[in-house]
């Protein structure tokens, strides 16, 4: 199940929150290469998507802290995970 139309604003407000401003999005859209972009897939008419996730390297504590504590506003499953082939980079979000 995909994010709400809320869920998604709140996600991509958290996302930015955590890059330090908006760098953009795409959609259908996923590059462990790729930073500083919020990526989702299946944007439907009313900006829900189902998922939205942001690649973060060398992830910063103060960052951790701003998913964790902010997290339970989305009500999806969230990620957060090194890549398994790049470990200096997080990919955090929800789907």
């Amino acid at each position: 199940m995909g994010l709400s139309r809320e869920a998604t604003n709140t996600a991509f407000e958290i996302l930015t929150e955590i890059n330090g401003g908006f760098g953009g999005y795409e959609v259908d859209y996923h590059d462990p290469d790729k930073l500083g972009i919020i990526m989702t897939n299946d944007m439907r008419s009313d900006g829900s998507v189902e998922r939205a996730v942001l690649n973060v390297r060398e992830i910063t504590p103060e960052q951790v802290e701003i998913f964790e504590k902010r997290k339970e506003e989305v009500p999806n499953s969230s990620i957060y995970r090194t890549l398994e082939d790049q470990p200096d980079v997080t990919c955090i979000g929800w789907f």
